[in-house]
């Protein structure tokens, strides 16, 4: 699987075209950037900032296995080719993993970072949810049943810079790359 390193102006670029594929056909009341990677699309001097902004939390197990490894230490020697071998690696394995088990939602693993969620409150409201990356697509189907518990009346669309997994659970709205991995600035692989 490809893989591209989005780092600095290339970063802010596609975070900026990602906004202008999204505003193009959907004006949201509400911005809800899902961290890590979806906070950095949303604040990354993009047009994404001129709205109303929600940052939400739901962190897969896997990331937190990684964090500890403490691999960090050990990846800023490796060379790129072999960095990006392993990222092709793991989202293989994930994927194969994810086809062989139950998919688990639960709303009640996103947590609001900062914003306020009365603005998810108004009758209608069009709510764009941003991150960096569909895998499973679980992650996106827990923020909308969250955003649904507070407002279900909500307009929900869905942006990213690129989706990983051949067949998700959820595809986005608005999306700039299908199976293309993305290297970006807060990676643990990021140089």
């Amino acid at each position: 699987m490809k893989v591209l390193t989005l780092i600095g102006d290339d970063f802010v670029q596609k975070c900026d075209n990602l906004a202008s594929l999204a505003l193009r056909d959907f004006r949201p009341d509400v911005v809800v950037g899902v961290a890590t990677g979806g906070k950095y699309v949303v604040e990354a001097k993009s047009s994404f900032t001129n709205f109303n902004q929600l940052i939400v939390k739901r962190q897969r197990p896997a990331t937190k296995k990684k964090e500890k490894l403490k691999i960090l230490n050990m990846l800023k020697y490796l060379p790129k080719f072999s960095l990006n071998s392993l990222r092709s690696l793991e989202v293989y394995y994930q994927e194969k993993k994810f086809k062989n088990n139950a998919v688990k939602r639960c709303a009640s693993d996103v947590k609001l970072i900062s914003g306020d969620v009365s603005c998810l409150k108004k009758p209608g409201c069009k709510v764009l949810i941003v991150d960096d990356a569909v895998d499973s697509g679980n992650t996106m189907l827990d923020v909308f049943d969250f955003i649904s518990g507070i407002n279900d009346s909500c307009d929900v669309k869905t942006a990213v810079l690129t989706t990983t997994f051949t067949n998700p659970i959820h595809n986005a709205d608005f999306t700039l790359y299908s199976k293309i991995l993305l290297r970006c600035p807060w990676a643990l692989d990021a140089r």
